[in-house]
């Protein structure tokens, strides 16, 4: 998804999460980190996080298993994209312009 704000790229990876690869780029808004995911299998069920309405299109939110952090996910195409990041869910969305 496109990018929009003060954000900038810090770096991507491709993981390997159980025979699946999973691209991740890195970014940081007012030097906060924030790491999206795309995770490019349409099989992959993210219905289990709370949904939310915005724009038309199902977004899936909830907090990270340390309590800190917040996370982010939608549907696009066949591809999940997940957000991850202590920013808050609101600011989190108006990072991405499709969100």
């Amino acid at each position: 998804p496109d990018v929009k704000g003060d954000v900038k790229l810090v770096g991507a990876a491709l993981s390997d999460i159980k025979g699946t690869k999973v691209p991740s780029v890195f970014y940081t808004y007012n030097d906060t980190p924030v790491a999206l995911f795309i995770i490019c299998n349409p099989d992959i069920d993210i219905s289990r996080l709370n949904e939310a309405h915005r724009h038309n299109a199902s977004v899936y939110t909830d907090t990270g298993y340390c309590g800190f952090c917040e996370i982010i996910a939608w549907k696009g195409g066949e591809s999940r994209y997940v957000i991850v990041s202590t920013l808050n869910r609101e600011k989190m969305l108006g990072l991405f312009a499709k969100v």
